[in-house]
Formats: C-alpha cells, sequence, structure tokens
C-alpha cells in the first residue's frame, strides 16, 4: 500500500523551493478578468506542480485518490483538495484561487471488443437533412504518445469527401485564432475531459474542462492569467498521463509522462470560439464530453453554431478510437476507413453510400459499435434543439446519389433529391456531371428531385456524380449498350406472327441501394430506355377469318415513342423488367380474303407498332443478362433470340450503393 504521505524531507525542500521562487503578491492573477495586456509571470505555483507531477509518476502504477489527496494537501499554497468521480481523478485549489484537475485513470492500455447493444428501430430521418456549406474538417489531437492518433485515419475520410483538412494540437492559441473554424463543417478533438472547479468558493461547482495542447510551464503568459482569473472560469490546470516519459520543452511533467496542461471551459468556448451557423458537427472524443457535467459544454457549442454533438457517457478508452472515424466515414460514404485490427467496424463490400448520421447512429447502437471498450461508456449524438424546426439541418457529409431516371424522348434525367440545401437559389450549390462533363438543371424541385438537360451533346454514359456546396455524392454508373436481337410474336387465337429485327442502342442505369446503413443492398431497379438511333424492321404474314394478310417496312423504322423500366422487387437475386418501345408502321400491307374475287395493295397507313423486350438484372453485379428466350405478353406468345448485345461502357459494381 503506497504511502498517503509526502516524506518530511521532500515537503522541507518543497518550501524552500516555493518561497524561492515566489515573485510576491503582486504576480498572483488579479480578479479583473479582463484589464488589458499582461506581461508574462512566473508561476507561484510551479514548484508544487513539479511535485505533484513526481508524486503522480513515482511508480508505474497511478496513485489512489485518497492517498495523493493526502500527500498534496500537505503542500503549503494547496487550499483543500478532494477525491472526484469515485476516485477517478483529483481536484484542488491553491491558496490563490487557483483550480487544478488531476486525472487517475488514463485512457491507454487494455483491450476488448465492443459489447452489443439492444437493437434499435430503424426510422428515416425526421425531416430533409442537408449537406454543410462549410468545407473544412478541422482534426484536432492534444494527446502525447501514449495514445493513438487518429489524424490519418479522419484526414483520409474528409479528403476522399472532398473536404479541406486542417490538423492541429488544440492548442489555446490555436481555439483562440478565429480563422480555425471559420469553414468548419466538423469540429473534432481527441484530448484529456474531466471537472475543474468553477470558482475557488468552497463547495463550488464543477464544470467540464477540455485538456489543450498547451503545456503548463514555470511561467504564465499574460493573455492566459486573464482566463485564469476570469469569472467563470475559462482556463485551468490539469494533470495526466500524455507520454512514454520522454519529456520536451519545458512541460511540468513526471518522469512517466504525466504531464501539466491548460484546461479550456465552456466559457472559454462561449468567449473565443465561432462556428459556421447549422454548418457544423462537433465531436469531443474525451471522457465525460457529453456526461452531466458537460452539458453545459455542449449547449456553448450548440449557442455558438453547432448543429450537432458527439460526447461519450462516462470515462472513454484508447481502444474506442475507431468510433469516430466509422461515424465520419458512413456519413461521408468515404469507405476509406477499414482497420484490420477491430474487425466490427470492417467496410462494407459493396462500398456504401453516404448516409445521415442519425441512421448511421442508430445502426451502430444496434450492433453495439457505439460502446468504448474496457469502460462501457457510450456513445452520445444530439441536435441543436434551436435547429428542430428547420426544414434543412446539418446530417450528411456527402450527399447521397440514389435514384437516377432517363426519359430519351424528352432528353432529360431526373435525380430523386434526398439532401442539399432546399432553399431558393439552391441549383447554384447543385452541379451534376455524367463522364465529367456538367448536365444543365433545367428545374429543381427542393428537397425532391432535379431535372436536367440531356440535350447539350456531351458524354452519353459514364459516371453521374452528383455535387452540393462542393461536396460529391456517391457514383451512379450510366452504362450504354448496343446489341441485335429477333422478336417473334404469335397472337391467340389466329396465326397472324409479328417479326421484329430490333438494331437496340440504349443506356441503362443499373440500380440496387442501401436503404439502411450496413446491410446488404436492395435491388432498386433499373432504368432502360432505347436511344432514338434504335431502329426495328418489321414483317407480318398469317391469317384470320376468311384472309390472308402480309405487311413489310420500306426500310428500317425509327422509334415513334419508347421507354421501359425493369423494376426490382422480384427477388433477392434478381430483377425482371421490360423494355417496351412504339415504332412507325409505313409498310404496305397486302390482303387475300376468300370471299373477295380481286387481291387488294394499301398502304398500311401510319399506325404503330408495339415490341416489349425482357432483360434480367443482377443487383449484386449491376450486369444486364441476355433476355428471357419465352414469355407472354397479353395474348401475345413471344420469343426471342438475342444475336448480339455487347457494352459500349459496362456497370460499376465497386461504386458505392
Amino acid at each position: 500500500m503506497r504511502n498517503p504521505a509526502v516524506p518530511f524531507a521532500a515537503l522541507a525542500a518543497l518550501l524552500l523551493l516555493s518561497a524561492a521562487c515566489d515573485p510576491g503578491p503582486s504576480s498572483a492573477a488579479p480578479s479583473n478578468p479582463d484589464p488589458g495586456a499582461r506581461p508574462d509571470v512566473v508561476d507561484p505555483h510551479a514548484a508544487s506542480l513539479h511535485a505533484i507531477a513526481d508524486l503522480v509518476d513515482r511508480d508505474e502504477a497511478l496513485p489512489s485518490a485518497d492517498a495523493l489527496v493526502a500527500s498534496i494537501a500537505a503542500l503549503p499554497d494547496v487550499k483543500r483538495a478532494r477525491a472526484a468521480r469515485g476516485g477517478e481523478s483529483v481536484l484542488l485549489t491553491f491558496d490563490d484561487g487557483t483550480p487544478a484537475t488531476i486525472l487517475l485513470r488514463p485512457r491507454a492500455g487494455g483491450s476488448a471488443r465492443p459489447s452489443a447493444a439492444p437493437p434499435t428501430s430503424k426510422a428515416p430521418p425526421p425531416r430533409p437533412i442537408a449537406v454543410p456549406k462549410a468545407r473544412t474538417a478541422v482534426v484536432m489531437n492534444a494527446l502525447g504518445n501514449l495514445f493513438h492518433d487518429p489524424t490519418p485515419e479522419l484526414s483520409a475520410v474528409f479528403g476522399a469527401a472532398g473536404y479541406r483538412v486542417k490538423t492541429g494540437t488544440a492548442t489555446i492559441d490555436e481555439l483562440k485564432d478565429p480563422s480555425t473554424f471559420s469553414d468548419a463543417a466538423v469540429f473534432y478533438v481527441s484530448s484529456h475531459g474531466d471537472g475543474v472547479e468553477e470558482s475557488d468558493a468552497p463547495g463550488a461547482p464543477e464544470t467540464y474542462g477540455l485538456w489543450t495542447g498547451t503545456c503548463k510551464t514555470d511561467r504564465i503568459p499574460g493573455a492566459y492569467a486573464i482566463d485564469l482569473a476570469a469569472t467563470p472560469r475559462r482556463l485551468s490546470y490539469f494533470l495526466a498521463r500524455n507520454t512514454d516519459g520522454k519529456r520536451e520543452g519545458d512541460c511540468i511533467s513526471g518522469k512517466r509522462g504525466s504531464e501539466w496542461h491548460y484546461v479550456a471551459t465552456a466559457a472559454f468556448f462561449e468567449r473565443y470560439v465561432s462556428l459556421p451557423p447549422k454548418g457544423s458537427f462537433a465531436f469531443l472524443d474525451t471522457c465525460h464530453s457529453d456526461g452531466p457535467l458537460a452539458q453545459p459544454f455542449k449547449q456553448a457549442l450548440f449557442a455558438k453554431g453547432a448543429a450537432a454533438y458527439a460526447g461519450w457517457s462516462t470515462s472513454t478508452h484508447d481502444t474506442s478510437w475507431p468510433v469516430a472515424p466509422y461515424l465520419f466515414d458512413r456519413m461521408a460514404g468515404a469507405n476509406t476507413f477499414d482497420p484490420p485490427a477491430f474487425p466490427a467496424y470492417a467496410a462494407e463490400r459493396p462500398r456504401q453510400r453516404p448516409f445521415a448520421w442519425p441512421l448511421v447512429v442508430s445502426d451502430m447502437q444496434a450492433r453495439g459499435l457505439d460502446v468504448s471498450p474496457v469502460t462501457g461508456a457510450r456513445l452520445g449524438v444530439s441536435a441543436n434543439p434551436a435547429f428542430a424546426g428547420d426544414e434543412v439541418s446539418y446530417g450528411y457529409l456527402a450527399p447521397p446519389l440514389t435514384t437516377v431516371a432517363i426519359f430519351e424522348d424528352r432528353q432529360e434525367m431526373v435525380v430523386a433529391l434526398m439532401a442539399g440545401d432546399t432553399s431558393p437559389g439552391a441549383p447554384s450549390d447543385v452541379e451534376v456531371k455524367l463522364g465529367g462533363a456538367t448536365l444543365p438543371i433545367k428545374r429543381i424541385e427542393p428537397g425532391k428531385a432535379l431535372w436536367l438537360d440531356l440535350s447539350q451533346g456531351g458524354p452519353t454514359a459514364g459516371d453521374l456524380v452528383m455535387t452540393v456546396n462542393g461536396h460529391p455524392s456517391n457514383a451512379v454508373r450510366v452504362s450504354e449498350w448496343r446489341g441485335l436481337m429477333r422478336v417473334v410474336s404469335t397472337t391467340s387465337g389466329s396465326s397472324i406472327t409479328d417479326e421484329f429485327e430490333v438494331n437496340l442502342h440504349f443506356r441503362s442505369i443499373s440500380q440496387s441501394m442501401r436503404v439502411f446503413p450496413h446491410e446488404p443492398p436492395r435491388p432498386a431497379g433499373i432504368g432502360i430506355d432505347a436511344l432514338p438511333d434504335t431502329t426495328v424492321t418489321f414483317r407480318t404474314s398469317g391469317s384470320w377469318g376468311s384472309c390472308t394478310r402480309t405487311e413489310s417496312e420500306q426500310g428500317p423504322l425509327p422509334l415513334a415513342a419508347w421507354g421501359g423500366w425493369v423494376r426490382g422487387g422480384m427477388g433477392p437475386k434478381e430483377s425482371v423488367g421490360h423494355l417496351r418501345f412504339r415504332f412507325s408502321r409505313q409498310g404496305v400491307a397486302r390482303h387475300d380474303c376468300k370471299d373477295s374475287s380481286t387481291l387488294q395493295d394499301a398502304n398500311a397507313g401510319t399506325g404503330s407498332g408495339e415490341v416489349s423486350v425482357p432483360f434480367r438484372f443482377d443487383p449484386e453485379t449491376l450486369e444486364l443478362s441476355a433476355p428471357i428466350s419465352a414469355f407472354t405478353d397479353g395474348n401475345r406468345a413471344m420469343s426471342v433470340q438475342l444475336q448480339r448485345l455487347e457494352p459500349v461502357l459496362g456497370a460499376a459494381p465497386n461504386n458505392a450503393r
């Protein structure tokens, strides 16, 4: 059992050192929180801060809270000290009212797999959810080499989604700089967090403090002194294990890597930090960041413009680091996060489209991926209640592209809108490209669909990508096909046979999609529409009643009307449907009737014929397969011989969906 007291010799030396370092009363932080610029001063508590770091790092194992409280209470400039949160931390107050926190439960070490949580119901978001206008992801890691740094994984996710990535260590100067968050769609920080006393009054309530990347040294910068003395407190001191013991710079630290840093409170963020209004997702990957103590901190970020906030219910652990990259990857549809050491967070196959955070969080809860291993802390994600009535609220990191249809007769494409700015003028924030070429937007119906003009030329096939507020969607492949087929139709009750030779040229949008995250894609159908240069060679022969009829065309016939849609839902492995088109009948008919003494030749007029061709569609490979060789269509028996079907540009099964 550890000795709860500081050895007498150490205390005596500490008293002498404290007296020698004390610059006198004039250097103490004044009560006026904002008197203007101040010079740097020597910290009157530097000796005690050094002594406490040495006490904490005396052994490899961290001391108990009770033992540490008994030891530091004997320091000459400590007014009081107490254990907090069941011994996870110690709160102390110096004689001039300066507070400090000592974290005794490190985030590092150990390993565990997420535990399963009770399944939650899957429901669509309650209202349209938009893509942020901001284009920067601010990714900060304030922790040392004792912890995993998720910056590379997060940078890959946000970079793949088209965001500018701004990295940092969450220093005080970075947090105060207005340019840090001016374009922040995401504010993520990995750090320590715990309670600090709000004032030096006995029994003062605690407030939440976020460990910054700024080390505590023997001196106090003048600007920091203002925040240390402010009421309510904007800065405080915090000691925690942070590195493997290697000391760098002049940070006050112990021999086993415990370091004193400044912590920033809600009052600090209220004073210095502003986020783009309704356009930021704040994730504090820190202990207790969504617990009762941190609620004022969350509200401060909401007041500063955050549309959503994520944090942990209690103490978290370093093995929970995959949670943030997983959440953001699924919101962005980036498909870059696939950690081999954490198979529960493996990427989906095939690649997955973007989803709004309410659906991602619901899926994570159902599969136990919102749990911090070892500690059991739960991830909480909240929407800003001030924006609850808005029709547009932050939800996606990239727009999902799901349902697309082409109408060749109108030279028009229709794209369903599941995300995006639905305010007037939104077309200026939306761009759709096919094969790299921009398609003109004819009109947009907010929150529902946009109509694109296909009459301006450009590529006929390729990947279709919609960009909203500068953020690209998942790609949907528009494929192009040419073929030659022979269709024979026999009408019930007669011997009339219609023969069609079809030179096919058509575009296809092979679609399968996930309705919810992580589930297998469902057949969503395949759009097939013949291009105008498709032609039909037509011939009719046979008899009905007392007449024999023959009819043939005068050369290949163009399409008069066309269109088709192969719909999904026909089975888990296959969708079946028809390409149906109508063509002009401009041939010459010959009628030979038994009750007539003459043959009759007549123009067949401007009637029309119709043929319906079935196709199969595999929702996994997204490929068309040969038409069904025999089928019925109403009172007609149909047979099909596919002589050729070749892709000009085939499907793209690796696209996200």
